[in-house]
């Protein structure tokens, strides 16, 4: 932060009571930003009195520092202490109160910051003199009531400049517009420079676009027909040449501290009676296409920076519209040749190297494909199963109670590989046993007293209940599932699921021989014409991909199935040589030999397939 020195002369700080009204007024009006801040210390330093020094402290527009922008009383020299507090205010973000020592008027800083939407934007110091403890918590609160009135007046300062780049973003959209209604190139320059001339109060507004060694005026406005040869359209783009050459936005009159020739601004001026030219590059992509020349003849109407602002903005949006059009309104044979030209160009021209080694190395290429031939192979994606697969069900409903294997895991014939909850199957056993002592007992009783109709009864819930006892026990012993081979679990991870319900006939587990394995092909339907039983290939599995294992291909199944968006049909094939590296489950990619043929073909077989079959369709 650099607080300089003040110059001025000290306002006598009496009259400020006579003030009172206006500095209220000054505060409460939508006066320049510095005019508030002023009325705001003035008001603030009445309020608490003995102010012998005030200022606001705010971060410039668009930089990192930090600079008063209001000092009271206006025009003196601020205290190195007060200049401190306001330092150290900012440093650590929180306000402060530092009493001087080894003065007997009690002098004292105070300094509180101001943040705006969560950052700091300035700070707000005094100093006060015969400074006791209550004249400093006054004095203090005074400060932060004051914060407020500072925010407002950032909060407007960007308000207003919202408002302004919101007013040439509208004037922008607006011209952009009207250029893009246009069909035709000349129709949109003339809309462009007309449409300028009426909002930015112009005597006259020139566009012009480069030539081949100066730029030729396009349009003026307010002028529908002009001849070249005029000496006003030489001297506009003359003006236009100079702001082009020296690649910059020229402004006439120019500025002292501005290191531009405007001799060719100079001479338009004085030849047309114009008191302001301002002259703007137009640029598209890498280059410069052309000039923009405004004209005012009103003396007292210089271009200002907020229009010179619009101005450029203005110019680069457009820009690209008006070279497009005009790259576009050109005939077409002027096209075709400026395309043949700038091709022969860049082969038979100087430069271009590049060019000219693409172009050999594709015509190597073409004579390398017209004799290259290679073996034309159907590549699918493919996966390994077991010739034979058994699927382990749950046999009725329960839960899972232990589990024995995990997928991947090699079992034996007869192996346990789950067992279900038998608690309730026992528990069940063990009703229906009690049932059948109750019902002996019962049985017993009737035959002693000769009661033929309850040993009936009693006889038949005695079956009852064996019957019952013997589809428990058999779910007792289905409640524990073996392997039915020996083989490997390929699926059915069921170690986290125990206590989990089951349903009858849910999967459970699937298990597959280790030594016999099939392979399942997804061939398109582009290529399964090429595929036949007996040809021969190889397989290549993603977990061993620098082994190849051959295979011979069995059956073709005549249904197609979706796979990833299209059509395959299933092949099988069948593995040969050592199988012990692999396992079913595992993905891979299998190509099936079919004969040699020329190389282009095999590239670019799908692309004469795809041709065929969409010209058979618009012509038929």
């Amino acid at each position: 932060m650099t607080l300089g020195p003040q110059t001025h002369q000290t306002a006598d700080e009496g009259n400020l009571s006579y003030l009172e009204q206006t500095l209220w007024k000054a505060l409460s009006s939508e006066t320049d930003s510095k005019s508030r801040l002023f009325a705001m210390l003035a008001l603030m330093a009445e309020r608490i009195g003995q102010v012998t020094a005030a200022v606001v402290v705010l971060k410039e527009a668009g930089q990192n520092e930090f600079a008063p922008v209001a000092v009271w009383p206006q025009g003196i020299a601020l205290p190195e202490e007060l200049t401190s507090a306001a330092q150290k205010s900012l440093d650590g973000n929180q306000g402060l109160v530092l009493p001087r020592s080894g003065t007997p008027e009690r002098f004292a800083e105070l300094s509180c910051p101001v943040t705006l939407n969560g950052t700091l934007a300035g700070v707000i110091a005094i100093t006060v003199s015969e400074a006791d403890s209550e004249r400093l918590k006054r004095a203090f609160r005074e400060v932060q009531w004051a914060v407020p009135w500072v925010r407002e007046a950032l909060l407007q300062a960007e308000l207003s400049l919202s408002r302004e780049q919101n007013t040439r973003t509208n004037t922008a959209l607006k011209l952009f517009a009207a250029t893009l209604s246009e069909r035709r190139f000349r129709a949109a320059c003339l809309s462009f420079v007309s449409d300028l001339a009426a909002r930015f109060d112009c005597e006259r507004v020139s566009l012009g676009f480069s030539g081949r060694r100066h730029v030729k005026v396009t349009v003026i406005s307010k002028t529908a027909r002009f001849s070249k040869e005029m000496n006003l359209v030489r001297m506009i783009g003359s003006a236009m040449d100079e702001a082009l050459d020296q690649r910059a936005m020229i402004v006439f009159p120019a500025d002292p501290d501005d290191a531009v020739a405007t001799r060719a601004h100079q001479e338009l001026a004085s030849a047309h009676k114009a008191r302001s030219i301002l002259t703007l590059p137009l640029f598209v992509a890498d280059r410069f296409i052309g000039a923009l020349t405004l004209e005012r003849s009103t003396e007292d109407r210089p271009f200002t920076k907020s229009e010179i602002e619009t101005l450029d903005y203005v110019s680069t949006c457009v820009a690209p519209i008006l070279q497009e059009k005009r790259e576009n309104d050109r005939l077409i044979i002027v096209k075709l040749w400026e395309s043949l030209t700038n091709l022969a160009r860049s082969i038979v021209g100087p430069r271009y190297f590049g060019r000219k080694l693409g172009l050999l190395a594709a015509l190597l290429v073409v004579v390398f494909l017209s004799f290259a031939r290679t073996e034309y192979r159907v590549t699918a994606d493919a996966r390994l199963e077991g010739t034979i697969q058994r699927v382990v069900a749950a046999p009725f409903d329960g839960f899972i109670g232990k589990v024995e294997v995990r997928p991947g895991d090699t079992v034996e014939a007869g192996e346990l590989l789950v067992a279900l909850d038998d608690r309730d199957l026992v528990l069940e056993r063990l009703k229906w046993a009690t049932e059948r002592d109750r019902q002996k007992q019962l049985y017993d009783k009737a035959l002693s007293d000769r009661d033929r109709t309850e040993i009936k009864i009693a006889r038949t819930k005695i079956d009852q209940a064996n019957a019952q006892i013997k589809l428990v026990d058999e779910q007792l012993l289905r409640a524990r599932l073996k392997a039915p081979f020996a083989g490997l679990v390929i699926s059915g991870d069921q170690s986290q699921k125990i206590g989990a319900a089951v349903k009858k006939g849910e999967t459970l587990m699937e298990i597959a021989p280790l030594d016999s394995y099939r392979v399942i092909l997804g061939v398109k339907e582009t290529q399964i014409d090429d595929v036949a039983v007996g040809q021969t290939g190889n397989l290549v599995v993603s977990s061993l991909p620098d082994t190849t294992f051959p295979m011979t291909v069995r059956k073709i199944t005549p249904v197609a199935q979706p796979v990833d968006g299209g059509m395959a049909f299933m092949v099988e094939a069948a593995l040969e040589g050592n199988q012990d590296r692999l396992r079913p489950g595992m993905e891979g990619v299998g190509k099936i030999d079919v004969e040699e043929r020329p190389l282009v073909w095999v590239w670019i077989r799908p692309v004469l397939d795809w041709g065929r079959l969409a010209i058979w369709r618009w012509i038929n």
